[in-house]
């Protein structure tokens, strides 16, 4: 009896690790995330927010290091999930293009405002480097970073939340 047990659940284990993705099987093994958090956390309205998303070097990830790959950024365009994905948008200088530099304007940075499309467009969002937030009379923050970054993360958190403009 001893032994059905134990090739029972040595049979479960085995079954449940190769259907699992590596993260999945650490969970099952009780062992737990093995990268080190050492990103900025990405946080709902201010720094005690819930934690949205993870900006880990130069990768998006979902809640924290060891999240799923949102978005990577390769310097020059933001593109899906890893540096192989599809280009979604393309960063010319203070503009950033709908998937290539041919693309439409979508959003232009004006020190720290965005602008839909143009300079002299509407002014949609304020970015700091650290807050993400709604340039209209109430100011909401859309994203608070634990840490200043880099433009494309507020590009990839506006993405992400669905408040690009098209």
């Amino acid at each position: 009896m001893q032994n059905k047990r134990l090739i029972a659940a040595t049979c479960t284990v085995l079954f449940l690790g190769a259907c699992a993705t590596t993260s999945d099987q650490s969970q099952l093994l009780g062992i737990g995330c093995t990268k080190l958090d050492t990103g900025v956390a990405v946080r709902d309205q201010n720094a005690t927010g819930a934690r949205l998303f993870y900006v880990d070097g130069s990768i998006l990830r979902s809640r924290d290091a060891c999240g799923a790959q949102i978005f990577a950024f390769d310097g020059e365009r933001l593109r899906n999930h890893d540096l192989r994905g599809s280009s979604i948008y393309f960063f010319d200088g203070d503009t950033v293009r709908a998937y290539n530099a041919s693309g439409a304007r979508l959003i232009t940075f004006d020190g720290r405002t965005l602008h839909a499309s143009v300079r002299s467009g509407a002014a949609l969002y304020d970015f700091d480097g650290q807050t993400l937030r709604y340039r209209n009379s109430s100011g909401a923050v859309i994203a608070y970073f634990d840490q200043p970054v880099g433009r494309w993360a507020a590009i990839a958190v506006l993405a992400q939340k669905g408040l690009m403009p098209s």
